[in-house]
């Protein structure tokens, strides 16, 4: 299953901006999209989340993996 499952691109690219911090001007133009480009300017800033917050276990053994 999905770390991110959306109910449509936008809403997937929310619920991942939602848990990272908005990629930097040089890294949106990277991608070469003009789409990919309003929608990720139009995100709000947010801070970034950890990802043993975003983890729901209490296994040091899974998470020692992600890290």
């Amino acid at each position: 299953s999905s770390m991110f499952p959306g109910t449509s691109t936008i809403n997937q690219i929310e619920r991942i901006m939602n848990a990272i911090s908005r990629p930097s001007r040089a890294d949106i133009e990277s991608i070469g999209s003009h789409y990919a480009l309003s929608v990720l300017e139009k995100m709000p800033q947010r801070p970034r989340k950890t990802l043993d917050s975003m983890i729901n276990t209490n296994n040091p053994h899974a998470l020692d993996l992600i890290h």
